[in-house]
């Protein structure tokens, strides 16, 4: 199992383990040349006391009782040894006075030689005995602290399990959230290290509560924008059926074709705008579009609205032009806003539709003889379901709010003018180009 406490546990334990193991041998370093210190001063103060015509192997097997590691010689000035403390032991003869170490097959020394009638008096000390001396102080020093290594564990593992308290209280805070609520998870006394964590969180809990928030409106006004043509056209169908002549039954029919029309258009741009929240500018659906070639489609699929009502509608001389982005979404962006504008100019009236390339942008303008939109209001009928003219029942105000939302997941934006001339509206998007920017001149 991945656990951080069991890491974090594990890897301290290791770091206590590890700088005990060197703590210890540094103990014991430090040990060594402490006893080394004392060890040389003891043989050297025995050296300097002791008397060569007094030495007797008796009289020092008395003083030396306790000191059976300690060995003392003598030697005469042609290397011959005249005198030794111990019957089995024997030392290198010093080849010069002081202290020194010497090393044999059969063990090392550690030696201290004075200078006697030419010849040396050596008291020496087995190194081994030196080590083993050693050995048992570090480990009387380092006994206490290996039996504290077990409450040392308990105790980090404790420490570890109350550091991590901030999670548990964040897990249990992010559990009781039920998702459609604004929430935010509190920061008091949260860890620094946790704190950029829950920030983020807040975040995303509030895009989520906002998310939500649009998606019941949305269902809601959706619920009640398609109850009226619903309701006409079942009245419609009702008149329809009770209609008594031709001419009677005949115009409940066209009311009733006009209603499925309105909601079929209704229908059409729910299912637009669904498409459209789901967007986003780093989509990996986005290819390069004809942006031109799209713009004369969506005229010819809308020119026989603008005949209809003998409006004047055409796109002025444009450059071809190439934009990154979903073709559906795209196309929808183009059917709103040149609908809109078909929809809101009177009959008689004109419709403009530019495109101009602008370094690393395109821009798609459209510019009506309509009534306009009043400045306060041109915020609002970018959101659903705003109509600014109430009167006009064509309307479902999901048009400009839609190719809004697409502009925006496209990477652009759209933008709300007067129409030329101060009268009607201009309807201004600007999208980035599919092709490479050039300066001028190049």
């Amino acid at each position: 199992m991945n656990s951080l406490r069991g890491r974090m546990i594990f890897l301290l334990l290791t770091v206590l383990v590890i700088g005990g193991s060197i703590a210890s041998a540094a103990l014991y370093l430090r040990m060594s040349d402490e006893l080394g210190f004392i060890f040389d001063s003891r043989l050297q103060a025995m050296g300097n006391s002791l008397v060569p015509q007094h030495l007797s192997r008796d009289v020092l097997s008395a003083n030396l009782e306790d000191e059976d590691d300690i060995l003392i010689q003598a030697w005469d000035k042609t290397g011959r040894l005249t005198f030794s403390s111990s019957r089995d032991d024997r030392a290198p003869m010093p080849k010069h006075p002081g202290l020194t170490t010497l090393y044999t097959s059969d063990g090392n020394w550690r030696s201290y030689a004075r200078a006697v009638q030419g010849g040396y008096l050596q008291v020496a000390q087995d190194l081994s005995s030196r080590e083993e001396m050693a050995a048992a102080t570090s480990a009387r020093l380092l006994l206490p602290l290996l039996a504290l290594l077990p409450l040392l564990a308990a105790l980090i593992a404790w420490t570890v399990s109350r550091q991590l308290s901030p999670l548990r209280s964040l897990v249990k805070q992010l559990k009781d959230i039920d998702g459609h609520t604004p929430t935010r998870i509190r920061l008091e006394d949260t860890p620094l290290e946790l704190t950029p964590v829950v920030l983020a969180l807040n975040e995303m809990l509030s895009r989520q509560a906002e998310a939500s928030a649009n998606q019941r409106a949305f269902l809601a006004d959706a619920a009640h924008e398609l109850r009226t043509p619903l309701s006409v056209v079942s009245l419609q169908a009702q008149y329809a059926q009770r209609a008594q002549n031709p001419d009677a039954r005949q115009e409940a029919l066209t009311s009733l074709g006009a209603g499925v029309d309105r909601a079929t258009r209704l229908v059409q741009q729910l299912l637009d705008l669904a498409r459209s929240d789901a967007r986003t500018p780093t989509d990996q659906t986005h290819s390069e579009i004809d942006f031109k070639a799209l713009v004369k489609t969506v005229i010819a699929e809308l020119y026989p609205m603008a005949l209809e009502k003998h409006m004047d509608m055409g796109l002025n001389e444009a450059p071809d032009c190439s934009v990154r982005g979903e073709y559906q979404g795209l196309h929808s962006l183009v059917v709103n806003v040149i609908d809109n504008a078909i929809r809101y100019t009177p009959p008689g009236g004109r419709v403009d539709i530019s495109l101009h390339a602008v370094n690393a942008h395109v821009e798609f303008v459209v510019s009506d003889t309509g009534p306009g939109i009043d400045h306060e209001l041109r915020p609002k009928v970018l959101k659903r379901f705003f109509r600014g003219d109430t009167n006009n029942t064509n309307g479902t105000g999901l048009g400009l709010a839609i190719a809004s939302r697409v502009a925006e997941s496209s990477g652009g934006f759209l933008t709300l003018e007067d129409g030329d001339n101060n009268r009607g509206l201009k309807v201004w998007v600007r999208l980035p180009s599919a092709a490479p920017s050039h300066r001028p001149g190049e």
